[in-house]
């Protein structure tokens, strides 16, 4: 447990949060906020780099080592930061496991695009760390057909060999499956996990503890077009 609340600790300085947490307030609440449930010392937990709860759902979910959507909420007379706990007992309304992404593809061609996404984007606040399960989480818009679903797909196209401080650029893919139902098409909105366990060996962190990455990653609005692509800083953690 100390390990995991010196990470909060660490990461404080660099993660927004929505809900109220300052000392003397009687409840908190968050509504489906990002939580990575895991294990630690024999508890199941989830944590998102400022505190830790757990609930009666929280310790029912067989998957774990994952990111999730929560809606929880407690109370306490003397604020959050009076208590002595390291894990809060929440009550948590709504826990749904965040959809996984393929792992990230480090070799081979990049496939050319065929669904176009029409939004994407990143959740850069949380770093990519072994306490987070290596995830970066990706947010994207498409045209969808009943009976058709997608699964995202990242893939490392630099740095090459001896390129290792240049950067990270990745270019983005649905790949389809599934037979269309009807023709009429529907825009959604859909997020994943995508594991990126083997970015770290593209990194040289030398005697640092993490590396701040500027990252690229192309997308492909119409199929037909140049590819648009989003730009960020993304915080990489040794271990």
């Amino acid at each position: 447990m100390r390990k995991l609340i010196l990470f909060f600790t660490s990461l404080s300085v660099i993660l927004f949060f929505t809900s109220c947490l300052k000392a003397g307030d009687s409840s908190f609440s968050g509504q489906e906020e990002f939580f990575y449930i895991t294990r630690q010392d024999g508890l199941q937990m989830a944590y998102n780099g400022n505190f830790a709860m757990t609930s009666a759902e929280i310790k029912a979910k067989s998957e774990i080592n994952r990111w999730y959507r929560i809606t929880w909420t407690w109370s306490t007379p003397n604020g959050m930061a009076a208590e002595n706990a390291n894990v809060h007992n929440a009550v948590t309304s709504q826990v749904e496991a965040v959809p996984l992404g393929a792992p990230l593809q480090t070799g081979g061609e990049v496939p050319d695009p065929v669904v176009p996404v029409s939004y994407f984007g990143a959740i850069t606040y949380f770093p990519i760390a072994g306490l987070f399960g290596d995830y970066l989480i990706v947010q994207y818009g498409w045209k969808k057909k009943e009976g058709e679903v997608v699964d995202p797909q990242l893939y490392l196209v630099s740095p090459k060999e001896g390129e290792t401080n240049s950067g990270l650029t990745f270019e983005f893919r649905l790949r389809k499956r599934g037979t269309a139902a009807s023709t009429t098409e529907k825009e959604v909105k859909e997020e994943a996990a995508i594991k990126l366990s083997s970015v770290r060996e593209a990194i040289s962190f030398q005697d640092e503890k993490y590396k701040d990455v500027q990252v690229k990653i192309n997308y492909h609005k119409d199929i037909t077009g140049e590819p648009a692509s989003v730009t960020f800083s993304l915080r990489i953690y040794k271990e």
